[in-house]
């Protein structure tokens, strides 16, 4: 089987942190955010990229797992090539250390292993670049990873994603096994309880949207 999942989406899933505040949610998803690396992408030099494509694929057993993702920024600067991850703020940069929001230092590690390694590197320098809304006020922090760090950080990623995966596949086999052996658990059917049963079945085969309004007992 084959499985795909984002850098982000990886990310978010292992290590998310924060709170629940307005400020979680301000993210290069919002206008605010996309202005905002737009307006740090285009100071970027003419050798410099935005937008860079990613992607790896791990196997394991008799399955495939591709991580992709789209990098912000890969610059060269003084014969220097650094990988840089932006993100949006309405925080006070003062407040913003590496440890703020792990999922984000987290993403840029991913995205820095799989570029290396599909580009044959071992040294780039890792960004991580916070830029205020509405102000464009930014501070930058570098991560210190050498290549075997980030290598170890992936495949223990990875490692952690698959057991997940894993789990998650015995317990829909489980499911649909334990599914196999039901049986109606009344004598006879209530009114209505045929026709909600034939309903669902068709939606569930072809994949669809079910919205059902039926009185308490029908068993909605």
């Amino acid at each position: 089987m084959d499985y795909t999942i984002s850098v982000t989406e990886l990310s978010k899933f292992l290590y998310n942190s924060g709170d629940l505040t307005n400020e979680f949610f301000v993210n290069k998803r919002s206008l605010e955010g996309q202005l905002a690396h737009l307006h740090l992408q285009e100071q970027y030099n003419s050798d410099s990229e935005r937008e860079i494509r990613v992607s790896r694929m791990v196997s394991f057993g008799n399955d495939n797992l591709t991580i992709t993702g789209i990098m912000d920024g890969l610059l060269r600067i003084d014969n220097e090539l650094i990988i840089e991850e932006i993100k949006s703020t309405k925080l006070h940069l003062d407040e913003i250390t590496l440890d703020y929001h792990t999922e984000y230092s987290a993403q840029l590690k991913i995205y820095g292993y799989i570029y290396m390694t599909n580009n044959d590197l071992r040294t780039v320098k890792l960004r991580l670049t916070y830029i205020t809304v509405p102000d464009n006020k930014t501070k930058s922090i570098y991560l210190d990873d050498t290549y075997t760090d980030l290598e170890e950080f992936f495949f223990d990623s990875i490692e952690k994603y698959i057991s997940w995966l894993v789990n998650l596949k015995e317990a829909s086999d489980n499911k649909i096994q334990s599914i196999k052996d039901m049986v109606f658990p009344f004598p006879e059917k209530r009114a209505g309880q045929r026709d909600l049963m034939a309903a669902t079945y068709h939606t569930m085969s072809h994949s669809e949207i079910l919205y059902a309004i039926a009185p308490t007992g029908i068993g909605k």
